[in-house]
């Protein structure tokens, strides 16, 4: 009882085993930590590693990391995840897709770091992360790969870690950047892995109502099928004619200036069968996903928002369901524009240019200093890019 005592006094987790009473010290604590690759049989701690962990005792933990793997080791009271950063490189650019592949590496390798900790030690209470020399990037590895879409399973009663996650030197400006920009990311995630029946037209507009709500500087509007045809969007109401469910049009707008707006488009086709074009059965279940334009728009608004950004943002999305109902839009119907064009419908399949028509349309009567749409527009799309 006395060592009982004295191990629970001190902080220590008592056993029990077939060779009798030892404690093991409980170990609240969790690092994550960069480290560069500076040959094949050597690395080096980043400046902030070199504060926290002996360069000898990451060097003889195992073999050089390669970029984005992790392994943990016990240094003091803490748990320490040296994650591989790859070779140092600042001007590791990709000119042709404008991607920074030294962001992408902390990012990947922060996030292996973080993932491991949490998944494996749920009794960590903080997880404090290496910055890697660039905050932004690290934290959003940190909070990109917490995300998980289990809002609809069952409840299992197994402990899960909830270590508090934040940045080792503090958290600068950088660091609550990196966390605003990977919060909108993952909530376009969240929208664009809800089951359709989850978020219809009316229960997308919702959910963005819910999320904004905090924000007094955002005005939100929701129109109705009725407005809509008032303001003579035929092409994008054809497209929801064969639904039960009502189509919305969102209008968020976000002003911290008085400058001609920047637009973002969002295709936000909740559900798309193809009409009476239909679909192959096989992989239709990932059309819930085709309002993947509408989530990011709307996640970028987010982030947007939260970084109190000294922008003026108009997002526009005309939300619907693509269905072959009884009064579905047919092969070979001509149907009219709010600009006053018309359109004959060779596929209803092609539905998304027909709803971003009217919203472009729109959108031009605001007259913006930039419009940028973004759409899951037609999987030809792979194709066109070598990659089918």
């Amino acid at each position: 009882m006395a060592l009982l005592a004295q191990g629970l006094l001190r902080g220590f987790k008592t056993r029990f085993g077939l060779r009798g009473i030892h404690t093991v010290r409980e170990i609240k604590k969790g690092v994550v930590l960069g480290v560069y690759r500076s040959s094949s049989t050597e690395f080096s701690l980043t400046s902030e590693g070199e504060t926290h962990i002996p360069a000898d005792v990451a060097s003889s933990s195992g073999p050089v990391l390669k970029a984005g793997s992790c392994r943990v080791v016990l240094h003091g009271d803490t748990r320490v995840a040296l994650v591989g950063l790859g070779e140092v490189d600042p001007t590791a650019k990709n000119g042709a897709e404008n991607r920074d592949l030294q962001k992408e590496a902390i990012r990947t390798a922060v996030a292996s770091g973080v993932q491991t900790l949490k998944s494996s030690y749920t009794d960590l209470q903080e997880i404090l992360v290496d910055p890697c020399g660039d905050p932004e990037a690290s934290a959003e590895g940190s909070f990109l790969c917490q995300w998980k879409y289990d809002e609809l399973k069952q409840k299992k009663h197994q402990e899960e870690c909830q270590a508090h996650v934040s940045c080792i030197s503090g958290n600068c400006d950088e660091w609550y950047s990196g966390f605003h920009k990977a919060e909108g990311q993952n909530f376009a995630r969240t929208l664009m892995e809800t089951p359709a029946n989850h978020l219809t037209p009316t229960l997308y507009a919702e959910k963005v109502v819910k999320a904004f709500s905090a924000f007094k500087n955002v005005n939100i509007q929701v129109h109705d099928q009725s407005w809509a045809a008032k303001m003579g969007m035929g092409s994008f109401l054809s497209v929801s004619a064969g639904s039960a469910e009502p189509p919305k049009f969102l209008e968020m707008t976000y002003q911290q200036n008085d400058t001609p707006p920047v637009i973002l488009v969002g295709k936000g086709v909740t559900f798309d069968t193809g009409g009476i074009s239909i679909k192959p059965s096989k992989g239709m279940d990932l059309m819930r996903a085709d309002m993947g334009g509408a989530a990011v728009v709307t996640g970028a608004l987010l982030s947007a928002v939260s970084l109190n950004l000294p922008l003026h943002l108009k997002v526009l999305i005309p939300l619907c369901e693509n269905m072959p109902g009884s009064k579905a839009t047919k092969p070979g119907d001509v149907v009219k524009a709010m600009n006053g064009k018309t359109i004959q419908v060779d596929n209803t399949d092609a539905e998304g240019r027909l709803i971003l028509a009217d919203a472009l349309c729109y959108a031009d009567t605001f007259k913006p200093s930039m419009v940028i749409d973004a759409a899951t527009l037609t999987g030809a799309m792979a194709i066109a890019l070598g990659g089918g």
